[in-house]
């Protein structure tokens, strides 16, 4: 019985002047059988200040410049979401050994095996 799961390796092409998009938001849907994922930019420095009087200040909204939209199938969804899994439990694991501390190694000490000394 061969198994139904195949391993195939996709490589997407390097294209030097496709420069990535950064995106610090994100929003996912779902539209009846598929997933929209909006991605998007807010800058920091044009978030609304808060009044200087004591009460609580909540801005009514905040606009976020889009970057893109993508629609996927759930199947892809779920290969995303494996992925993103995958990458940062690996980001997770290499932080976690780069926080450990390190001990230099201490010289051997052996106990002495009685009082006999070689000299006299």
């Amino acid at each position: 019985m061969t198994d139904s799961k195949r391993m195939i390796r996709f490589q997407f092409p390097v294209n030097p002047e496709r420069i990535p998009q950064y995106v610090n938001i994100t929003l996912a849907n779902q539209l009846n059988d598929d997933v929209v994922i909006d991605f998007g930019f807010l800058d920091p420095f044009c978030l609304p200040q808060p009044p200087v009087s004591d009460r609580a200040f909540e801005p009514s909204g905040v606009q976020v410049q889009p970057v893109a939209r993508v629609a996927m199938n759930v199947r892809v969804a779920e290969q995303l979401y494996q992925q993103l899994q995958q990458v940062l439990m690996e980001r997770r694991r290499r932080q976690a050994l780069s926080s450990a501390k390190s001990y230099s190694p201490q010289p051997s000490v052996h106990p002495h095996r009685g009082s006999t000394d070689e000299s006299q």
